[in-house]
């Protein structure tokens, strides 16, 4: 999964706008690579895969908040 395409499920699926930079970021801070996202991402069990997409939305939630307080 690319970072634009986790940008555009974290806004249809959870209205929460991020830039790509951002999400970049973040990931690199919270230590996941390239390799950990893809083979996450890619999971074939749609269950597993919006389980997937709502941590890191509240994963990256959390990670924002604090970076602003």
């Amino acid at each position: 999964m690319y970072l634009d395409e986790l940008q555009h499920e974290l806004r249809a699926r959870r209205g929460v706008f991020v830039s790509v930079h951002t999400l970049f970021r973040t990931l690199h801070r919270l230590q996941y690579s390239h390799k950990s996202i893809s083979a996450r991402a890619l999971e074939r069990d749609e269950e597993r895969r919006a389980i997937f997409m709502n941590n890191k939305s509240i994963t990256i939630a959390r990670a924002r908040h604090s970076s602003c307080h």
